[in-house]
């Protein structure tokens, strides 16, 4: 039989190697990080790191020397060690024989890891084992997807769990990973596959490679960004669309009664939150990449987060937050709980997250719960929320709308000066935001505008009420990206663009179009003078108060705020004809 495998092991640790249990599906997050650790060791040339790496690793066909600058031009070639992607590939896939041949070598409790680096299906696998109570790579080999795969060869990336499995079942892409959920959070303009970047403005969607010219994909409101290589999955309409990297071939995943708001595809699932009206609870939903097999995790979840192939979420219930793992088979773990943890974002065995305007550290097992952030003010509504992203966590202070970072160990907070107006990522270390300017938001890179075409920008307006009936229009045809654009100066952390397209859309279905709306411009002397000395004071006197009659007990106020030629909402209430006459006008 052909040798598959080129391996000079020391023969003194074969009782080790074959001594050890079957704990693969255990063991695999673990796993991996042996691999990992050994390409950022060669990535950063740490000599005593690579040592350690290779204890009990034999000759690399004669020469480790060989072993190390393979994969430095593997790190090179995929654009950087942050770029490589590590897949786990379990036995019953791999070709029979490859997998005796293995077993034969090292028993029967080896993991098989590799490394897709180039177009060519050329990867580079690793045997790992767990010697001593750790994992150790033991042997590697350069090969083809052909050698390996069991019959037809398919793409790392598109293998599908049998529908009949568990929905956390362990598969060949466990630790393929979309996006950051730090950016998700914050609505996932920008992402990074490969060779392949994506990011949005909010109308268009981009991709480029290699850092060439960049291609519009597909157009609209688009976030949620999470890129699988050359594929790009994409939140668009309350819709998950998927496309390729030049927007040949795209279509709409998943368009059903759950309206999604934030996603993360993680192996061959997308995991979201989601809800099936404004008001109702926010829950936690799975489904596979090709958008079938819907399953709710649970209900009533705040934030969510992966770690590796495993899933955890935090629940609200009586009062508390409640720290939750997925194993693989289904079965739900609660881990803590506290008073309060939102946007839950995990590295390692760390959780961080926030409670009230506080950035905070917890161990997985509860233990060590600890403040990051020194007594600062951190921003959790208004601009931004806090980024986990390599060694760093980004945020925005409290009412500045400018990002800080702060080592993940904690110290200092470094002031890096990039704004952002709501809607940002980081990539490589790249502040991407959405800034706001002269009626439109502009994608703006660290400091640089990124120059991009932003179409004919239906949104001009000659008034307030002429605003204030596009937003209707706009809320009832789940024309998201006008209505950000009319509202993008709400700061009110209640006052929520989604609840806001909801109501209004009700209330103009109610009466049918526009032109029925009750709607009436309040003139200037009829505002309670108090109120308008207010309303000077936060935005300045070029402002306008309307407000439509529900019925003769109930109206909306709406203020909208001049900017230039243009009119945009900056606060809305439904209140009573009592009240309304006491505090607002002179009635």
């Amino acid at each position: 039989m052909r040798k598959i495998w080129w391996v000079v092991f020391i023969t003194c640790l074969g009782v080790l190697l074959t001594g050890c249990g079957d704990e693969e599906k255990e063991g695999n997050n673990k796993a991996v990080n042996a691999v990992i650790d050994f390409y950022e060791a060669v990535d950063e040339n740490d000599q005593d790191k690579i040592e350690d790496n290779l204890k009990y690793f034999g000759e690399y066909n004669g020469d480790n020397d060989a072993l190390i600058q393979d994969v430095s031009d593997q790190i090179e070639e995929l654009g950087g060690f942050l770029q490589v992607t590590y897949v786990h590939l379990t036995k019953d896939l791999m070709e029979p024989d490859v997998v005796k041949e293995l077993d034969e070598e090292f028993g029967d409790s080896w993991s098989f890891f590799y490394v897709e680096y180039s177009e060519e299906s050329n990867i580079f696998g690793w045997i790992v084992k767990e010697i001593d109570e750790k994992y150790h790579i033991v042997s590697a080999q350069g090969s083809t997807l052909d050698d390996v795969l069991e019959g037809t060869p398919v793409s790392s990336t598109e293998g599908k769990a049998d529908s009949n499995e568990n929905m956390m079942e362990d598969t060949n892409l466990a630790f393929v990973q979309g996006n950051v959920i730090g950016n998700l959070y914050n609505s996932g303009i920008a992402t990074i596959a490969e060779n392949y970047r994506y990011y949005a403005d909010s109308e268009h969607l981009y991709a480029s490679i290699d850092g060439g010219e960049s291609t519009i994909i597909d157009t609209g409101f688009i976030t949620q960004l999470n890129a699988v290589e050359d594929y790009i999955y994409y939140l668009k309409d309350y819709q998950i669309w998927k496309s390729n990297f030049n927007g040949q071939e795209k279509e709409a995943i998943y368009r059903d009664h759950i309206q999604p708001s934030i996603l993360l595809v993680y192996g061959d699932k997308i995991v979201f939150l989601g809800s099936e009206d404004i008001n109702a609870s926010t829950n936690l939903y799975m489904i596979d990449r090709d958008g079938d097999t819907l399953q709710q995790i649970d209900t009533n979840v705040d934030s969510f987060a992966v770690q590796d192939d495993t899933l955890f979420y935090v629940k609200n219930e009586s009062e508390q937050d409640t720290v939750y793992r997925v194993k693989a088979d289904d079965e739900k773990e609660a881990l803590f709980r506290l008073d309060e943890i939102s946007y839950m974002q995990i590295d390692g065995e760390t959780i961080y997250y926030t409670a009230g305007n506080s950035l905070r550290k917890v161990n997985l097992d509860g233990s060590d719960d600890q403040e990051l952030s020194l007594g600062l003010m951190v921003d959790v509504h208004g601009y931004s929320t806090p980024i986990l992203n390599g060694d760093y966590v980004y945020f925005t202070m409290q009412a500045d709308r400018f990002f800080y970072r702060i080592s993940k160990e904690g110290g200092q907070p470094e002031y890096m000066g990039y704004p952002t107006d709501g809607y940002s990522s980081i990539v490589d270390d790249n502040v991407y935001a959405w800034i706001f300017q002269e009626g439109n938001f502009h994608l703006q890179v660290n400091d640089n505008q990124v120059d991009v075409s932003h179409g004919n920008d239906t949104t001009e307006v000659n008034g307030a009420l002429d605003t204030l009936k596009k937003i209707y229009e706009a809320s009832l045809q789940s024309d998201q990206a006008t209505v950000s654009r009319l509202t993008a100066l709400l700061e009110d952390e209640d006052l929520s663009e989604y609840a806001l397209m909801d109501w209004l859309s009700e209330r103009l279905l109610a009466v049918g179009d526009t032109d029925a709306l009750p709607l009436e411009e309040i003139k200037p002397e009829d505002i309670n003078p108090e109120l308008h000395q207010n309303i000077v004071n936060d935005i300045g006197e070029n402002y306008s108060m309307i407000i439509d009659r529900e019925d003769e007990d109930y109206m909306i106020v709406f203020i909208l705020q001049r900017v230039n030629n243009d009119y945009y909402l900056v606060w809305y209430e439904d209140e009573n004809m009592e009240e309304f006459k006491g505090s607002y006008v002179t009635w």
